[in-house]
C-alpha cells in the first residue's frame, strides 16, 4: 500500500492506494478497477461506473488532473516524502550545515554517499528499509557531504541523525 497526501484546492487528504485495487480516502475504503490505457489516461470503475481520468505532471508533485472533463490541480507527495522535510535541518539559522535525520525507523541497507562527496538536489544519499519497502532518501540540497553518523546494516530510529550536508549557495 502506498500512502499520499493529496491537496486539491488547498484542502488535503490521507489517500491511501493497495495494490488489490482498493484506495482509502480519508477512512472509507473504495473498491476499484483501474485500468490503464496509456501513460497519462486511464479508466477507473468503481460501482459499475466509469470514470475517464487524465493525468498530466506540471512540476516535482503538482499534477494537472482531469476527471470525466473536469480539471483540478492536484499536488500529490508520498507520506515519506512530506516527513522527509522534517529530516533536513539547518544547526543554527546562520550555519549553512544541514543535519539528515532519519525519517523512521528502519534499517539503514545503504549509503550511497560518503564524507566529501558533492551531492546535487536530487542525488540519492542513504536508502532506509522499513515495512518491507525499499525507501531512497534524496538530497534536497546542493553541497558537499561533511558528516555521517551511520554505518550501512544498522536498525535507527526516526529522527537519528544521519548525515550532514555543508549547503552550498
Amino acid at each position: 500500500m502506498i500512502n499520499y497526501l493529496i491537496s486539491v484546492n488547498d484542502k488535503e487528504k490521507k489517500v491511501s492506494v493497495s495494490y488489490d485495487d482498493s484506495i482509502l480516502l480519508e477512512d472509507t475504503r473504495y473498491e476499484v478497477e483501474i485500468t490503464k490505457l496509456s501513460d497519462y489516461s486511464y479508466l477507473v470503475r468503481h460501482k459499475g461506473k466509469v470514470y475517464d481520468v487524465t493525468v498530466n505532471k506540471t512540476n516535482d508533485g503538482e499534477y494537472n488532473l482531469t476527471l470525466d472533463g473536469y480539471a483540478f490541480d492536484v499536488k500529490a507527495e508520498t507520506f515519506l516524502k512530506k516527513l522527509s522535510f522534517n529530516m533536513f535541518e539547518k544547526t543554527d539559522e546562520s550555519s549553512s550545515e544541514i543535519i539528515v535525520k532519519s525519517p523512521m525507523p528502519g534499517l539503514l541497507s545503504k549509503m550511497y554517499v560518503k564524507k566529501g562527496d558533492e551531492v546535487e538536489k536530487g542525488t540519492p544519499l542513504f536508502c532506509l528499509e522499513a515495512m518491507k519497502m525499499e525507501n531512497v532518501i534524496k538530497a534536497e540540497y546542493k553541497g558537499v557531504v561533511s558528516k555521517i553518523f551511520a554505518d550501512e546494516g544498522i536498525s535507527v530510529e526516526k529522527n537519528k541523525k544521519l548525515l550532514t550536508v555543508q549547503k552550498s549557495l
